[in-house]
């Protein structure tokens, strides 16, 4: 019997595939990432399943589309009973261990993993529960302006010489774990790294933004675009106040952006590098991913959750010595609820899970002969007040807008989704196709309920924990009081 894989998992956060060295883009240095790709597979058209932090890790996690797991918004409780990839490796025998950021939200912060090394910074979603506006999505209200973005922009710069960086942590726990406790183990690790950046703030350090500034283009936005702009999505420019943003702004966020990706390709390197020292790379599958990317000024947006593929496409890499093709591309569409099934079989290990992802490692294999090809994301979060939903099948993409009109896209012809076809008559089967695909086991207005029942469930709690103060509240065993909260 084989012994089974180690397997190391990197994740960047807020990381579009368009910003990378080995995805098209010269204008940011990613040589590490790019060497990666060059050893590995590297997958063009991997999505997230919902583009937003914690909902997005929660569907990746557990492996199952955000309508079928509660994954809404940033505060949506994330059930224990969930099984988890951690879980289904651990019970194979693999010791799992979470470095660095997860967003869980709830009591459970270990989901299947065995120990966490250096965990979430100081959480402040804890606190969202008690405020209607910056905690739980309301979507009674009409989109507004209440999550306010525009300071990111003007604060943008170097971040101050004596401020720690999460990221530096997480990087040097990595480089230990794998320097100090790999060598002559026996027991087969399945390791997340899991970074923060390149995540607004944008404070890169004083270095890096000065490579970058002067040096970036604008983001490509046809004229007479923005006038034009899907009614949902110009919600969300309003959200985040991000319209009118001068480009002066806009260059200078664009820079810090690319300088931060610069920073976290650096420590991709550092990791990569220990991997190499421990003498394990060889039985060792490293892939590299994140949870969502981001609009970085494009269609005039900025930040995530947004459908376009700058806010929703993510970078994938795979290096699997001895089992993959060096240097490889795929172009069949895969996303993160892929990776659950794929890690399970990539370590021979019994996964009998309710899940919506499919094993992709016959792709990696290259003996693939009925794979999917198609990716669901969905979200349900701020800024809008009805849920959106998007296919990407083969070469099209559709948009699935409640109470607006679709957008559809040909991602070969048009991969900037500026040329919506959904009313051209020569594009009506194509549309009626992907719709049927779209909404197989999804019943929008049976999910829209459940989405608001669970966001009045969590502001009916919040509001009751502001009421009853609840940090003073006791619980008595035999007559004698525990505090609940220290």
């Amino acid at each position: 019997m084989s012994t089974p894989p180690n397997i190391l998992l990197i994740m960047a956060d807020e990381h579009a595939a368009q910003f990378t060295g080995n995805y098209g883009c010269s204008e940011i240095d990613t040589p590490n990432l790019d060497r990666l790709a060059e050893q590995g597979v590297a997958f063009d058209n991997a999505y997230c399943n919902t583009p937003l932090c914690a909902p997005s890790r929660k569907s990746m996690l557990c492996g199952r589309l955000a309508c079928n797991c509660e994954a809404y918004d940033n505060t949506t409780f994330f059930d224990a009973r969930l099984p988890t990839i951690a879980h289904v490796l651990g019970a194979a025998g693999y010791e799992t261990i979470l470095n660095g950021k997860m967003h869980f939200v709830g009591p459970d912060l270990m989901h299947g993993f065995e120990r966490r090394d250096f965990a979430d910074k100081p959480d402040p979603w804890k606190q969202k529960l008690s405020n209607p506006v910056r905690g739980a999505v309301d979507w009674r209200r009409e989109p507004q302006k209440t999550f306010p973005l525009r300071e990111k922009f003007e604060t943008c710069g170097p971040r101050k010489p004596d401020k720690k960086e999460a990221d530096a942590g997480i990087c040097r726990e990595t480089v230990r774990f794998l320097t100090e406790e790999c060598e002559d183990r026996e027991r087969p690790f399945f390791y997340v790294s899991s970074m923060h950046r390149p995540h607004y703030a944008f404070t890169p350090s004083q270095e890096k933004l000065e490579k970058y500034l002067g040096k970036v283009s604008p983001p490509n936005v046809p004229e007479g675009h923005l006038a034009a702009l899907h009614p949902v999505n110009q919600a969300l420019r309003r959200h985040y106040d991000v319209i009118d943003l001068p480009e002066e702004l806009t260059l200078r966020a664009r820079a810090a952006y690319f300088a931060l990706i610069d920073e976290m390709d650096e420590r991709v390197g550092l990791i990569l590098a220990a991997l190499e020292q421990s003498g394990r790379a060889q039985d060792t599958i490293v892939l590299f991913t994140a949870d969502h990317g981001d609009m970085a000024g494009e269609h005039g947006m900025w930040f995530k959750c947004v459908l376009y593929d700058q806010s929703s496409r993510v970078p994938f890499i795979v290096r699997w010595p001895g089992v993959v093709q060096p240097g490889t591309r795929k172009k069949e569409v895969i996303s993160l609820v892929d990776l659950m099934p794929t890690l399970a079989e990539m370590a021979g290990a019994p996964c009998d899970c309710v899940m919506d992802g499919q094993s992709f490692v016959p792709l990696l294999r290259g003996s693939a002969t009925d794979w999917k090809n198609s990716a669901i994301c969905e979200f349900y979060g701020e800024g809008l007040n009805h849920p959106v939903r998007m296919l990407r099948w083969g070469k099209y993409k559709l948009n699935w807008l409640v109470g607006y009109e679709p957008e559809l896209f040909d991602m070969e012809a048009d991969p900037g989704e500026f040329e919506n076809l959904a009313a051209r008559p020569e594009h009506k089967e194509t549309l009626e196709r992907l719709k049927q695909k779209l909404f197989e086991g999804w019943d929008p207005a049976e999910t829209e309920a459940r989405v608001r029942r669970n966001q009045q469930d969590r502001l009916l709690i919040g509001a009751a924990r502001r009421a009853l103060n609840q940090r003073n509240l006791t619980y008595r065993i035999n007559g004698d009081p525990l505090p609940l909260h220290q």
